[in-house]
């Protein structure tokens, strides 16, 4: 599938995907299985900030840095182990906000050396980004990507060798047909890939209908209809998925709130086993308390997967800023699982203001249909900056967790704190040092340990679309 000439940018960069498969493919100890996205994000990346950016309708920045980083106990076992890591990354970040095109992505690629080779020296790659293609006011082609490192086994210590890569691609267009002025209906669909670095690579044919009322100016109602076939190639492990979702939503959006809830159901259709059907709620709530400050709270209660959670985080192209959703479930599997979830957010201190703050709260219960990795789990977020001048910002970050699996006798609790200063050395140049403490207890024998760890870090940018930092 291509794309014609003039479509912005997803038009000029498009072509590129079909030719890039390949890359540098880190040996950190896990098994291997061939990937149809490695290498390509990072190639992309670079091929479109230094060969086409004259073409660029929109704004990119890049950047890159060194770090040097010290732990006291890398491997994050009961007998520590200490040691220098070495770390070089370059980056890029684009955006593009036009009649027909509205488009975000950042990649980075990060090359670490192990100083005592504790570890051995690996490559990563990221990327996340999403583009909308605006042909007519009545059709649409979209298209995300996430392409991030996750954890593998959530039972063991998040260290490289318990670490792969994914890559969440999805791409369809989305048809409008106008009845009125407040009535239309909607019918897109996608082309949806999922491809782990180890088994539970699937691809996905997915399709929704949406009929639309427009109460007010403010408010919305739809009846929606989803499906999704999920085809997995290793399909001894995982069966063939049907999914549908048959949902109502409401959305109020009118300053200072905002307001989105979904209702409905959910099945799930697997060859030989017991048909599922289960409960589908959403809903999301803000409001703007004063114009430095916002209250937030969100609850879910569906079917997912790790691909569905995972396009939860890709930058939204419209909006600039908009932050990511933590997702689901933070570990790697091709499994579907019954998610619920609740969150709540704080958020005072403009960007660029002399201090700020969040705060998060978060529960939820991961419930696999075929892996025995159950889990509750529920944690709090602090984070906290200070700017004593316009060169230098101190900054505090907090994170508590505590997880309890259900199949099993096992309860982990998670802490890291840390601390850190950023001074600019210029318009373009930061200088930062940052020191942590992580501890992990667990009920398992020989589970606990503690990694103090310090980073120097050195960065450019050319602009703000990027910011140097490590993105692993």
């Amino acid at each position: 599938m291509s794309l014609p000439a003039g479509g912005g940018f997803i038009a000029r960069v498009w072509p590129c995907r079909q030719r890039l498969w390949g890359g540098i493919q880190p040996d950190n100890g896990i098994p291997r299985a061939r990937s149809r996205s490695e290498g390509l994000h990072l190639a992309l990346a670079c091929w479109a900030a230094f060969s086409c950016g004259p073409l660029f309708a929109g704004q990119y920045d890049y950047g890159g840095g060194y770090s040097l980083a010290h732990d006291s106990n890398i491997t994050r076992t009961p007998s520590p182990q200490p040691e220098w890591t070495n770390a070089l990354f370059a980056g890029i970040a684009y955006e593009e906000h036009t009649i027909d095109v509205n488009a975000r992505f950042l990649a980075q690629g990060e090359q670490r050396y192990y100083v005592r080779n504790v570890f051995q020296d690996d490559f990563s790659a990221y990327l996340n980004g999403a583009a909308i293609w605006t042909m007519s006011p009545q059709l649409s082609w979209f298209v995300e990507e996430n392409f991030r490192e996750v954890r593998v086994d959530l039972t063991q210590p998040d260290v490289p060798t318990n670490r792969t890569e994914i890559s969440s691609f999805n791409t369809g267009p989305d048809l409008t047909v106008r009845f009125d002025s407040v009535n239309a209906a909607e019918i897109g669909g996608r082309y949806e890939r999922f491809d782990i670095r180890g088994p539970g690579d699937s691809k996905r044919l997915f399709g929704r209908a949406r009929l639309i009322h427009r109460v007010s100016p403010y408010t919305t109602l739809s009846a929606n209809y989803e499906a999704a076939r999920i085809y997995f190639e290793d399909a001894a492990t995982y069966p063939q998925v049907l999914r549908m979702d048959g949902f109502l939503r409401l959305e109020m959006r009118q300053l200072p709130h905002a307001l989105t809830l979904d209702i409905g159901t959910s099945r799930v259709i697997r060859p030989g086993a017991p048909e599922l059907d289960g409960r589908l709620g959403r809903v999301s709530f803000s409001r703007q308390l004063t114009p430095e400050s916002t209250l937030s709270a969100s609850y879910l209660s569906q079917y997912s997967d790790t691909f569905t959670d995972s396009l939860r985080g890709i930058a939204n192209p419209m909006f600039p800023g908009d932050s990511a959703i933590v997702p689901g479930a933070d570990v790697v599997t091709g499994d579907l699982y019954y998610l619920q979830r609740g969150e709540i957010d704080f958020l005072s201190g403009a960007p660029g203001a002399r201090f700020g703050y969040s705060l998060r709260g978060y529960a939820r219960k991961v419930d696999y249909l075929t892996q025995p990795l159950d889990f509750n789990d529920w944690g709090t977020w602090l984070d906290l900056g200070w700017r004593p001048s316009v060169m230098t910002r101190v900054y505090f970050v907090g994170r508590y967790s505590r997880r309890t699996f259900l199949d099993f006798v096992q309860t982990d609790i998670d802490s890291t704190r840390t601390a850190g200063v950023t001074y600019a050395l210029n318009r373009n140049m930061n200088l930062s040092f940052e020191a942590s403490r992580t501890s992990h207890s667990s009920t398992i024998p020989s589970g606990d340990y503690v990694d103090w760890r310090g980073v120097l870090l050195l960065g450019y940018s050319t602009g703000p679309l990027y910011s140097a930092q490590s993105r692993r």
